[in-house]
């Protein structure tokens, strides 16, 4: 699976295959991000709600898994983006795989 994904002000453009899509890249303002509270789930392997929005193991290891295959930069950019983006990024990737 190849993804790259390229941070221009506060969104990011994410490519995977013929697939683009833009989507907002901002610091989440919580003292746990939302994307260690996914690391969390994966970690503890439970289901937990996330900002309100429901995040499964598989969702969460899909997350996890696109993070360890991207490069440090957009690594950063992961880590600041909401719940909803990671779950969006994470729906769109698993329609191509």
């Amino acid at each position: 699976m190849k993804v790259n994904i390229n941070k221009k002000d506060s969104l990011v453009s994410l490519r995977v295959g013929e697939v683009s899509m833009d989507i907002p890249c901002e610091p989440s303002k919580n003292d746990m991000t939302d994307f260690e509270k996914v690391m969390k789930v994966v970690e503890d392997k439970a289901f937990s709600k996330i900002s309100g929005v429901a995040v499964d193991l598989f969702t969460a290891s899909f997350i996890k898994s696109v993070y360890d295959n991207v490069n440090d930069k957009n690594k950063k950019c992961m880590e600041d983006m909401s719940i909803a983006n990671l779950i969006g990024v994470a729906q769109t990737l698993m329609s191509k795989v």
